[in-house]
């Protein structure tokens, strides 16, 4: 349950908005998948212990993400796209320290998209 929930942080819309690296990664695949080896690199993961059937096992059971047939990438169930990236940018109403501290650094359960959409449906409104 810590994998898919880590996995599925990275692969969220609030940490792809701060992840240039992984959304690169995921804009090279046609279908926004990243190799499972970008996966079992990270530190959190490997933290954890976590071998590649391990990976896929878990993974399987996310409810937001999708593994490849062949087992050896994870995409989405929802495509990232650029509106969501444009409608998840903090406005300018917030000052630049306290913007990027909320980007970088709060869970995605303290914020949500504009407009509602299916994946942030029940998350609480932001903080002010």
């Amino acid at each position: 349950q810590k994998i898919v929930k880590q996995v599925e942080y990275q692969f969220s819309d609030i940490n792809l908005v701060a992840n240039e690296f992984l959304l690169k990664i995921m804009n090279k695949d046609s279908e926004g998948y990243v190799p499972l080896s970008v996966i079992s690199s990270w530190k959190k993961i490997k933290s954890l212990g976590a071998t590649n059937q391990m990976l896929v096992k878990a993974l399987r059971t996310s409810t937001k993400l999708i593994v490849s047939d062949d087992g050896k990438k994870v995409r989405r169930r929802q495509p990232f796209t650029e509106k969501h990236k444009e409608e998840l940018q903090v406005s300018d109403d917030h000052s630049g320290e306290f913007a990027r501290g909320l980007i970088k650094k709060q869970p995605r359960e303290g914020l949500q998209c504009r407009w509602k959409c299916e994946e942030h449906q029940d998350m609480p409104p932001p903080r002010a």
